[in-house]
């Protein structure tokens, strides 16, 4: 995974070093030591200060291959030569003569104004797409049809970049394209995004404002051949994927999203989603779909919460392997975080903040791992660790997968607008889903409380078979204070131990009521307990297949699901004395 950038340097500065192994500028004169890429080109960043103004046509440019310019017509101004190689009306037309002419690559820089585009621009095998403050590229009025419903970039070739620019899908001048095709439900639509990667290693995405586009803002597509090794990074994306509730679409498509990794013919890996801000968007927001080894990591997502269908803010679904989601802030989404379907394992979630999630379709929780299918396996190896999950419309964390672990998360204030069951409104919940069985899960050192003057987070965890099978589950040293009903709800599981739990497990002795012979008792309490078995007729105490006593007064140890069988003519006394 390619190192994330200093902070403290501008997006458009790179080192002598950095553009060597790039080799953007292959064509054009070394930049000047001490002064960088950006110093020379005297290009700020797309939210920067004023810079020089463009250059007149013949002004010899020894920092680029091509600089693109507008002076009532648009031009390409060769960085080698000065001269004017490609002029229009047509900035499409005029971008990407200067990109096919770069065939080994090459930096091509955009100088402050508008371009309209009519068509698509692809870039080819090492082209650095750079702009300076002012930049836009822009899909022009109109300009979307039936017969030309493009992309507006679209990257075929290993190390490309794209940096500094503004990218606007100008929705409202053009139809939605997107959520109108004949295609199969879930529809993807190779049409009206904003950057589309069709194939191609290490490819860059930085610092740019992507909005107001009918489908994706960016699409890891791998449409030519696979897609590995992105980074999209200090973006914002705004208003995107609004063909996913306009209501002129009748095929919502699948694809419009804020950043959606989906390989249609190749497969995607190792991308690296960083330090994005994504408000105000339509679909969901960062959506992995069959990817392997990719990290989301301090991301910023906001929206105003639509109760309406399901759109989270991150998803990872369909066999997504090795994932990591970390330190994203994420509000307003339903869920916030979202690993759905089946067979994704590997998966950890760990250290986001999720919070005020509305009820979206039943997708309220802060935090939702859910086995939503019957015809795969099961979710699994997952963790889920340090998140801190408030004020979300159903549980802060609700989890369907075994080998699981659930740790050292902070649950509080949750089930805000809950038609569950009293018992499953929880801080976290344990269920089924659509799986026939759930196992090996832990739940340890997680805080679960309600701090409403009306508490509506009933109890901190609730484990519920839903018709189903949960087993080997373990609840321990939690802290469940402060809810308002109790600390635990729902206990529907079996092969359980439950222990250590701060305002739960019980202790003491309680009597056990003896049943006909033989009786058999079976600790369901989570905890280990003595039996203690005095007085009646008794012939025959037994634990594990064998008889350990003939008489009373005896005492027996269990385990939790550990069971005791009593033979007897007159039934005896029996108490648990839970430890």
């Amino acid at each position: 995974m390619k190192e994330r950038k200093d902070e403290t340097t501008s997006q458009v500065e790179h080192t002598v070093t950095e553009v060597s192994r790039r080799n953007f500028l292959k064509k054009a004169v070394p930049v000047i030591a001490g002064v960088g890429l950006a110093g020379a080109l005297g290009a700020d960043r797309v939210f920067g200060s004023a810079q020089t103004p463009p250059p007149s046509p013949g002004t010899v440019l020894a920092t680029a291959s091509y600089v693109i310019f507008h002076q009532k017509v648009f031009y390409a101004q060769n960085g080698n030569t000065g001269q004017i190689d490609y002029s229009g009306t047509d900035a499409t037309t005029v971008i990407q003569s200067a990109v096919d002419a770069l065939a080994d690559g090459g930096l091509v820089f955009v100088r402050r104004g508008i371009y309209p585009l009519t068509g698509s621009i692809v870039l080819g095998q090492g082209i650095h797409l750079l702009g300076e403050q002012g930049a836009i590229l822009k899909v022009g009025d109109g300009s979307q049809n039936s017969l030309n419903p493009f992309n507006m970039l679209e990257v075929k070739g290993d190390d490309v970049t794209i940096e500094n620019l503004e990218l606007d899908g100008n929705a409202g001048s053009n139809p939605n394209l997107a959520g109108t095709t004949l295609q199969p439900p879930p529809a993807n639509p190779n049409m009206q995004s904003a950057i589309v990667v069709l194939s191609g290693q290490n490819p860059e995405i930085l610092n740019c404002y992507v909005h107001d586009t009918w489908n994706a803002g960016v699409w890891l597509a791998a449409f030519d051949g696979d897609v590995e090794g992105a980074e999209i990074a200090s973006c914002h994306i705004k208003r995107t994927g609004r063909s996913y509730t306009d209501p002129s679409s009748s095929n919502l498509p699948q694809s419009a999203n804020g950043v959606y990794v989906f390989g249609v013919q190749g497969a995607t890996s190792r991308s690296n989603i960083h330090d994005n801000e994504l408000s105000d968007t339509l679909g969901r927001r960062i959506y992995l779909h069959f990817d392997t080894d990719s990290i989301i990591t301090n991301n910023i997502l906001t929206k105003i919460p639509e109760p309406s269908t399901e759109t989270a803010g991150i998803v990872v679904d369909d066999g997504a392997k090795r994932i990591i989601i970390r330190g994203n802030q994420i509000s307003r989404y339903g869920p916030g975080i979202l690993v759905v379907w089946a067979g994704c394992e590997d998966i950890i979630v760990e250290a986001n903040n999720c919070f005020d999630a509305p009820n979206s379709g039943g997708s309220g929780s802060g935090i939702l791992v859910d086995t939503s299918t019957a015809n795969g396996p099961a979710l699994r190896t997952v963790i889920i660790r340090g998140n801190i999950c408030k004020g979300n419309a159903l549980p802060g964390i609700t989890v369907s997968a075994s080998e699981t672990i659930v740790e050292g998360n902070i649950c509080y204030d949750n089930n805000k607008d809950s038609g569950d069951t009293p018992e499953r409104r929880a801080g976290i919940l344990l269920q089924t889903g659509q799986s026939s069985i759930i196992s090996n899960v832990s739940i340890i050192g997680n805080r679960c409380f309600d701090e409403q003057f009306n508490p509506t987070q009933n109890y901190g965890i609730s484990v519920s078979e839903m018709g189903s099978q949960i087993t080997d589950i373990l609840i321990s040293n939690n802290d469940l204070r402060g809810n308002g009903v109790g600390a635990i709800g729902e206990l529907t599981c079996s092969q359980r131990r439950v222990t250590g739990n701060l305002g739960y497990n019980p202790q003491g002795i309680a009597t056990i009521p003896v049943g006909g012979s033989p009786f058999t008792y079976t600790n369901q309490d989570g905890v280990p307990e003595a039996v203690y078995i005095t007085g009646g007729v008794v012939s025959e105490i037994s634990k594990g297949g064998a008889v350990i006593f003939t008489s009373t007064p005896a005492t027996v140890w269990l385990e939790p699901d550990e069971s005791v069988i009593v033979a007897h003519l007159d039934p005896p006394q029996m108490l648990k004395d839970r430890h």
